[in-house]
């Protein structure tokens, strides 16, 4: 090898060498920026309650919570989705001294959790993860319809209880003659199940039963071993329908006039006056019917009820608008019609009475 290529291949040698150095020099200039761990983390499950004190250099921090799964042979799996995630949470000046404290709006009822503090940082910063592993005690309280019914020639109470947990063995169940649980109760079983329960005259001390006799139930889950029982359920016994429709009582369908964003991908539609009918949602679909400007999805919220409201809103091409709210539990199928009309880029619904 001449004079000229050996010193060629004497450069290429080192400036390999120096590269090679270069990188692990930035490999270890990372791995230093990894943010240290919030420390005395402590979580109240019970109670969705956090503390924490902050990390050096840290400059913001998320506290979730996650359920977590436990098999018969003991393994745990922790499910993907947090059940609740805080607000974010900035670092103050004196962020390593600061203790953080909060509550998560959730009631984590009775189950196995993991509950998350996430610290980030600008500046390169890999963020930490700190966490704590947890049971809450707090049994859920169950969601509960009571409508009329009829078994036969006669009219019964149909009670429907759905558990809000996976632990609450038993319920007790109470029925009143009034119709918000006041009063001595007339008819008690102190270890109903959840699912459907149906209570007759003679159940109540009553010779008969009709859908314009006042009464209530109050439902609660039972406590035992170290579990706790939310607080009683009270709910009228409602008619389960009406002459012309739009389901009884506290079912029946009257929505109220809204008013909303032109082209607003949802919307809160109110259809009744029961909680259940409050809360619904309107969601724009992808592909408006033929004949309409807009067709809006209508369903109820309310994750745990035995039934939903579902129903179909159509804006239509000149101003009409129809509602079509099918048949669900006490809900008796309702067709509602009313006019629509849009100014300053809103929309306002305005039903027919």
């Amino acid at each position: 090898m001449n004079l000229a290529k050996k010193c060629l291949m004497t450069s290429l040698v080192a400036l390999s060498l120096a590269a090679l150095a270069s990188c692990g020099s930035t490999s270890a200039s990372t791995a230093g920026k990894v943010l240290p761990e919030v420390s005395e983390f402590t979580f109240d499950f019970s109670k969705s309650a956090y503390s924490f004190k902050g990390a050096k250099n840290a400059t913001i921090y998320f506290v979730k919570l996650y359920s977590e799964t436990k098999a018969s042979d003991g393994t745990i799996t922790l499910n993907t989705n947090a059940v609740a995630t805080s607000e974010m949470i900035k670092a103050t000046t004196d962020n390593v001294d600061k203790t953080y404290t909060g509550t998560l709006d959730y009631t984590a009822v009775a189950g196995d959790y993991r509950a998350v503090v996430k610290a980030f940082a600008t500046g390169g910063y890999k963020g930490s993860v700190s966490t704590v592993d947890g049971t809450s005690y707090s049994l859920g309280a169950p969601t509960v319809t009571a409508v009329w019914g009829t078994e036969g020639p006669d009219t019964v109470m149909s009670i429907t209880i759905t558990a809000s947990d996976t632990i609450t063995k038993d319920y007790t169940v109470k029925v009143f003659k009034s119709a918000d649980g006041t009063g001595d109760a007339v008819y008690t079983n102190a270890t109903a199940k959840a699912g459907a329960l149906t209570i007759k005259a003679s159940d109540v001390g009553a010779t008969a039963l009709a859908d314009s006799d006042t009464y209530s139930v109050s439902v609660q889950g039972n406590a035992f071993d170290s579990y706790t029982a939310a607080s009683a359920v009270v709910t009228a016994v409602s008619k389960q329908q009406n002459p012309g429709g739009g389901g009884g009582g506290d079912f029946a369908i009257s929505p109220d006039n809204v008013t909303f964003d032109k082209g607003a991908k949802e919307f809160t539609m109110p259809l009744g006056s029961y909680q259940l009918l409050k809360t619904c949602k309107a969601t724009l679909a992808d592909t408006a019917t033929a004949g309409s400007d807009y067709t809006y999805n209508v369903v109820s919220t309310d994750s745990g009820a035995p039934f939903k409201a579902e129903g179909t809103l159509e804006l239509i091409t000149g101003g009409n608008v129809t509602l079509d709210v099918k048949a669900a539990g006490p809900i008796t199928a309702t067709s509602v019609k009313g006019t629509w009309a849009e100014a300053a880029s809103q929309i306002t619904i305005t039903w027919s009475k």
